[in-house]
């Protein structure tokens, strides 16, 4: 009897410390969750993977919740988890999908055996590779015999992540496991993967073509911020669709999570810059509580995924928001009883955008029942995203069309009054154009009138020069004339002598002196001529006609009457002048009376400046300013197929001011009743458009 009562007690302690088994009889379309019964014990040991190994006495465990809650495991880094399984036969001698989603590395064995590996397990950090999908990971179980079976699991947690436990605030799960049927399950992966991608890139889209759209209307007219600001929303909401997908669809914990943080930046973003868009669209002054609520949530929005799971952050950061929308709907009601009818359509949008959310919210709560839960939630969600974005977009094409209305009936009226005012126009015109006509005459006659004055006073400069010019030669004339008189009076005498007493070598000396005298005579009335000639050609008016031309020559004689003129003018004026000239030079093609007055505009001013700093320095007379000789160079040489003539002058120069205006007419600096602003702007329309 002792011995009976014994053996029950053994019996009783044995079923006692046996874990619970997980009980799984059939496969259907659901996927079955191994989501109880789960015990674990940190550290590591082969032992534990075996199916001999009693873990009745270790901690149990629930793998569902979030990471972040799990501070034992987290120290750890390192753990097993093992479950008991009671498999019916039905489920036996056939591949059985093992679905897995895990936020660490893992290594699963069935009843001893490795039958799949997630990852790479390690303590090291540097070592361990993260397995992450949030479709999930498949891996394949095969029962062989009906039963009790062990899971064992050994997973390792090292790598330290920088946001709240791998997911916002924490949320990722441990390690959840799914059996399901593995065609099925494989097709449902692809299904989903295809629906996100479908899903990201179509709402991406969406918004990054309507965002283009409000940044081309901003670019032609950057009065309307509200474009600016709604292209900035759009953009960023496409960021969070492109980011979304690329998050959802990588293996690589690392990269989602930054993909993560951008995903939550990227909408915070589009949810402010929304709300200040619908704020500018109906021209409301922004409150100090949009701004306040603006900045907290930004910076909320930045340190909620660091929060690890920080309950009064993520009120903040949800409070922020819902109260950022609240003001904003009281500035829209306000905007409406103001008379804006778009702030009704935007009031409107915001109600069925709450409509929306709480319809996807009881849906997905089971609240309201329906099939395919899941699509309905997303078209929902689609729904929610696309309502307020979309309806604004309509309510801003709304008011261009409406200007564009505005716009084509004042252009018809516009039309109507021109129709009226074209004979009035016309006939404005038509005396405008006859007034031009007539003060256009004016002032060429005006222009010949002032030009014809420069020559005058061009020909008054050269009158004295050449009066003092033409001197010379006919005093040479005067001269030898009486000489020739005087010589004529001996030869007469010499003659009248009788034959025996003449001297006929004297009578041979007096001939050839006479025949000097003449073609001196003959040689300086040419010179005195030629003066003359000159002096007609510069006068008169141009032919037009280019000739060929000694250009030293000419050069040398309008220097030497310029430099005569200014000394009839002012009898203390005293200057060297000097032409370097290439006596090789061939006769060049050009109308001498206007380069003439060219030459003699250019020497003119040079004389002139030398003069003004002659009379400076005498003023402020010192030993070296006594030293100065005004001097005035031409000189003239040929390079390539070109003639240059340089006119240099040792005046006070001119500043940079005055270069850029020495052509323009009646520009001049000297003093008022000295020059009349016109020489060197008719010797620039020589040299250019006569010689050029």
């Amino acid at each position: 009897m002792r011995l009976l009562f014994l053996l029950l007690c053994v019996s009783f302690t044995s079923w006692a410390q046996s874990p619970l088994a997980f009980r799984i009889d059939s496969l259907s379309s659901q996927a079955i969750s191994l989501n109880k019964y789960w015990q674990w014990q940190n550290g590591d040991s082969a032992v534990w993977a075996t199916p001999q190994f009693n873990h009745s006495q270790w901690d149990t465990i629930n793998l569902s919740a979030p990471i972040a809650s799990q501070s034992q495991l987290l120290k750890s880094k390192i753990a097993w988890f093992r479950l008991s399984l009671n498999v019916d036969s039905s489920v036996c001698n056939r591949p059985i999908g093992l679905l897995v989603k895990q936020a660490g590395a893992s290594e699963v064995y069935l009843d001893g055996a490795l039958v799949a590996k997630f990852g790479v397990v390690s303590t090291d950090s540097s070592l361990e590779k993260t397995a992450f999908s949030t479709t999930g990971l498949l891996g394949y179980l095969y029962f062989n015999t009906p039963g009790r079976h062990i899971l064992a699991v050994k997973y390792s947690y090292a790598q330290s992540y920088r946001f709240g436990a791998l997911g916002i605030n924490g949320q990722s799960s441990i390690f959840e496991a799914y059996l399901c049927k593995p065609q099925e399950r494989a097709e449902a992966i692809l299904e989903r993967s295809r629906f996100i991608g479908g899903y990201n890139w179509f709402l991406g889209g969406v918004f990054l073509t309507i965002g283009l759209l409000h940044l081309i209307l901003y670019w032609y007219n950057r009065s309307k911020i509200y474009n600016r600001t709604f292209a900035i929303t759009l953009f960023m909401a496409t960021v969070h669709f492109v980011t979304g997908y690329y998050m959802l669809s990588t293996s690589d914990m690392i990269y989602s999570e930054n993909l993560q943080y951008i995903y939550v930046i990227s909408i915070a973003i589009f949810i402010v810059m929304l709300s200040h868009t619908v704020i500018d669209y109906i021209y409301q002054p922004k409150s100090a509580l949009i701004w306040l609520c603006t900045t907290i949530y930004l910076i909320s929005s930045g340190f909620v995924m660091f929060s690890k799971g920080s309950v009064w952050l993520i009120y903040i950061y949800y409070a922020s928001s819902i109260l950022l929308y609240i003001e904003t709907l009281r500035l829209t009601f306000k905007a409406k009883k103001k008379g804006n009818r778009d702030a009704q359509a935007l009031l409107i949008s915001f109600l069925v955008l709450i409509i929306l959310l709480t319809i996807r919210t009881l849906i997905v709560t089971d609240v309201i029942l329906v099939s395919a839960k899941g699509d309905w939630a997303n078209l929902f969600m689609i729904a929610f995203y696309l309502c307020t974005p979309l309806s604004l977009s309509i309510l801003i094409a709304k008011g261009i069309a409406t200007t564009e209305v505005a716009l084509e009936n004042k252009l018809k009226e516009v039309e109507t009054l021109s129709a009226e005012k074209q004979q009035i126009l016309a006939n404005q015109n038509e005396t405008l154009e006859r007034q031009v006509a007539e003060r256009t005459a004016e002032l060429k006659a005006s222009q010949a009138q002032l030009i014809q004055s420069e020559k005058l006073a061009s020909l008054g400069e050269l009158t004295a020069g050449i009066a003092h010019e033409i001197q010379n030669p006919l005093n040479f004339v005067n001269n030898f004339s009486e000489l020739s008189v005087e010589l004529i009076s001996e030869l007469k005498e010499e003659r009248s002598k009788e034959h025996g007493k003449r001297d006929e070598e004297l009578e041979n000396e007096l001939l050839n002196d006479l025949v000097q005298n003449q073609e001196k005579i003959n040689l300086h009335g040419k010179r005195a001529s030629s003066i003359v000639k000159g002096m007609l050609e510069h006068s008169r008016t141009s032919t037009g006609v280019k000739e060929l031309t000694d250009i030293n020559q000419l050069a040398d004689e309008y220097l030497r009457l310029s430099y005569h003129g200014m000394r009839a003018k002012d009898k203390s004026f005293q200057a060297d002048y000097k032409l370097i000239a290439d006596e090789n030079l061939p006769k060049i093609n050009l109308i001498p009376q206007d380069m003439g007055r060219v030459l003699l505009n250019l020497i003119n001013n040079e004389f002139y400046a030398v003069n003004q700093r002659n009379t400076v320095e005498a003023l402020h007379a010192t030993s070296q300013s006594s030293q100065y000789q005004p001097t005035v160079t031409i000189s003239i040489h040929q390079s390539d197929n070109q003639i240059i003539i340089k006119i240099k002058d040792n005046g006070a120069g001119m500043p940079e001011s005055v270069k850029t205006k020495i052509f323009q007419p009646f520009f001049t600096t000297k003093p008022t009743g000295q020059g009349t602003g016109l020489g060197l702007s008719l010797a620039y329309d020589i040299v250019t458009k006569g010689h050029g």
